[in-house]
């Protein structure tokens, strides 16, 4: 689905030998102890990496601001505030609601795969300066929602606290999410989804995910794997991107 980054963990033949036999040996716990605990810190990361945050580089509160502020700068190479004197006359009539949702589905119609590229919109057209504060208001506040598309797997998995902060968990009951997981007598099945409507919009999302199942599976693998075991997972295909 165009709508849905959906992400598959697949404990496959090699990866499922290698989990079973070596990591068991070594760390003591059951393969699905292994499993849930590898998850959750691969959750932890995707959510790191989801904009507006980009793991170590940007995240929390400043990562927060980072992403109001690209907000605010993107709708504002779409509108120009101006005193209701220099607004079209068309404009003029509509009504404050009519007023937001008209910038809204223009600034829809302006961004391409997610973002108003510099330079793309060649004259920005003039709307009410007090409506237009109002309407970059409204989408500040939706900072988070795509991160907050991640809830599902964060909660099957525990991930909390500044991992998960309120700024992204404010958005639960509106960003739809998925986990599952399911365990067999030889293998693991776990899935979790993103189902936010513009998820699958954001370019740059898959980008950033690709980072953080890198970063991910490199702590996991210098922290506890042999050369043996990084090699089966190498050849294992673990994840489905569908």
């Amino acid at each position: 689905m165009a709508e849905e980054n959906l992400l598959t963990l697949k404990n496959g033949p090699a990866w499922s030998a290698a989990l079973a036999v070596d990591l068991k040996r070594q760390v003591k716990k059951s393969q699905e102890e292994v499993m849930r605990e590898y998850v959750k810190n691969l959750v932890t990361e995707i959510i790191n990496f989801t904009p507006p945050q980009f793991g170590k580089k940007l995240n929390g509160v400043a990562a927060k601001k980072r992403g109001e502020q690209t907000t605010e700068n993107q709708i504002r190479r779409v509108f120009e505030g101006v005193n209701k004197s220099q607004v079209p006359a068309a404009r003029k009539r509509r009504d404050e609601n009519a007023s937001i949702s008209y910038m809204a589905a223009v600034h829809k119609r302006k961004r391409v795969k997610g973002r108003v590229k510099k330079g793309s919109v060649k004259r920005r057209q003039k709307v009410m300066k007090g409506q237009l504060n109002k309407y970059i208001r409204m989408r500040k506040s939706k900072v988070g929602m795509l991160a907050a598309g991640w809830h599902a797997a964060a909660d099957e998995f525990g991930v909390r606290g500044r991992n998960f902060p309120m700024w992204m968990r404010r958005h639960q009951g509106k960003a739809s999410s998925g986990a599952r997981i399911k365990i067999k007598k030889d293998s693991i099945h776990i899935r979790f989804s993103n189902r936010v409507r513009y998820a699958g919009e954001v370019e740059i999302i898959k980008l950033r995910l690709s980072r953080a199942m890198g970063v991910q599976a490199d702590k996991t693998l210098k922290k506890r794997m042999r050369k043996g075991l990084k090699d089966a997972v190498n050849r294992s295909k673990i994840v489905d991107w569908k």
